[in-house]
């Protein structure tokens, strides 16, 4: 219990740390918030760890450390610099936050790093870890290297899924394809990230709390663990949802920012990349579950769930199947 209680004020540190970078008005305190960010999340990643989380762990900090290192180091220069060199100088540290985030073409680590940590530390990198560096890329990138990151994000995570049967990895290049679709979000209207961030937070901590609470790192244990037709239901829903099918609830944000996508004429090439990029990733989606429902379960039992995950269960299917329909209603 005391041991618990030392990692407060990590994650206290770790809010704190993302509040500092995507409140700043200068870059110092935004490198600095990072910094903090990062020195927090390390001892929560080596809480309780294994010896190969804790090789990744180290290979995460190398990875952000590097990336700090080139921001801190074109934030020294930014005073000194022309306005040629000015505009590369923010470049530079674009793709220094595309590497903290792992934006394509800058996401090769991530899925292998992700494999190492367990379930709750692959949730708060693919998720929590992705607040500060894609704010500050929405707010200084040039448009054209922000709609190459969004397009190469959302055609890469898509095309990076294909033959990947680990839920980790799984969950890896789906994280970076919501990337691409949430940074374009980001750059339209700060409501609209926010929504969109919400939902895919829900959605991949259903999953992710699941996969956790049965212990499966590999798509096919979903056959060969004992379980209930619900649960198996209740994977492929958020797999669905995660893909953006309609009318589950992870098609609400993508449906809103095609409207706005349609409102600008210059946006329709984007708008395609972003569509295929949908129906590449469902393609994969829809090959998991396939395998996961055609496949007869072995040793099937009857076992009744935890109670609370039984009652996060149903809040989740209600939360998918009526409020998007309700959602449409009103708006």
């Amino acid at each position: 219990m005391y041991k618990n209680l030392l990692f407060i004020p990590f994650i206290f540190m770790l809010i704190l740390g993302t509040l500092l970078a995507v409140s700043s008005s200068s870059w110092f305190p935004a490198w600095l918030g990072l910094e903090i960010n990062l020195l927090s999340i390390i001892p929560l990643i080596f809480y309780n760890s294994k010896n190969q989380i804790n090789e990744a762990a180290v290979k995460y900090f190398i990875i952000q450390a590097l990336a700090s290192s080139i921001i801190i180091l074109s934030i020294v220069n930014l005073p000194h610099l022309t306005n040629f060199n000015l505009n590369l100088n923010v470049v530079t540290i674009s793709l220094a936050l595309s590497i903290k985030m792992a934006l394509a073409p800058f996401h090769l680590w991530i899925p292998q790093l992700i494999e190492s940590f367990s379930w709750l530390q692959a949730l708060l990198i693919l998720t929590w870890q992705k607040i500060a560096p894609i704010i500050l890329i929405s707010s200084t990138s040039p448009n054209s290297l922000a709609m190459l990151l969004i397009i190469s994000s959302a055609l890469l995570g898509s095309v990076g899924g294909f033959m990947m049967f680990s839920p980790k990895k799984i969950m890896a290049f789906s994280s970076i394809n919501h990337s691409g679709w949430m940074l374009y979000s980001l750059l339209i209207s700060w409501n609209l990230w926010f929504f969109y961030f919400l939902i895919y937070c829900f959605i991949s901590l259903s999953l992710m709390l699941a996969f956790a609470q049965k212990n499966i790192t590999n798509i096919n244990q979903i056959n060969t663990s004992p379980k209930t037709p619900l649960l198996k239901f209740y994977f492929s829903l958020n797999l669905l949802s995660l893909a953006g099918l309609p009318p589950l609830l992870g098609f609400l944000p993508k449906l809103l920012l095609i409207f706005n996508l349609l409102k600008t004429l210059y946006s329709l090439t984007l708008l395609i990349f972003l569509m295929v990029s949908s129906l590449l990733s469902l393609y994969f989606y829809m090959k998991l579950i396939i395998s996961m429902n055609m496949n007869p379960p072995l040793n099937f039992t009857n076992k009744p769930m935890l109670a609370p995950f039984n009652f996060f269960l149903f809040l989740n299917l209600f939360i998918n199947l009526l409020i998007p329909p309700i959602c449409l209603l009103l708006f």
